[in-house]
């Protein structure tokens, strides 16, 4: 604990109350519970802010996120007195994001190095070209 406040590095913040601020340096911080304190809370460049729980984040603080910072509302209802984008990105739930990098990284059919067909239902033979281009 700071003299200003909370700095986190990443972990858990449960029930903070009273005037002291939260600042978000780095790594991802989750707040669960009840938040009450009234001081700023501010998520700087490599820090994310993830509402653990609904309403988690403090309805009495100012929230400022700065370039390269994430809020991260956690997929459930939050109630923030105000949010300022100052560069940074306010999302719903950092699962939607691997959920999406995930999906990508299936796209079939494909052909792996020795140019065998791999997928599923397909009906292709070995080798055969999966889009033919037709020369004019």
């Amino acid at each position: 604990m700071s003299t200003n406040g909370i700095v986190s590095t990443g972990g858990t913040v449960v029930d903070l109350g009273g005037s002291t601020s939260l600042t978000a340096n780095g790594g991802i911080t989750i707040l669960a519970f009840t938040n009450t304190y009234t001081g700023a809370t501010t998520i700087n460049s490599g820090a994310t802010a993830v509402g653990g729980t609904a309403n988690a984040f403090s309805t009495a603080s100012a929230t400022t996120v700065n370039i390269g910072g994430f809020l991260d509302l956690g997929g459930v209802a939050q109630t923030i007195n105000t949010v300022s984008l100052a560069g940074g990105t306010l999302q719903k739930r950092i699962a939607d994001r691997r959920r999406n990098v995930q999906r990508r990284q299936h796209h079939w059919p494909r052909r792996d190095r020795h140019g065998h067909h791999h997928g599923r239902n397909d009906v292709h033979e070995r080798n055969e070209p999966l889009y033919r281009r037709d020369k004019p």
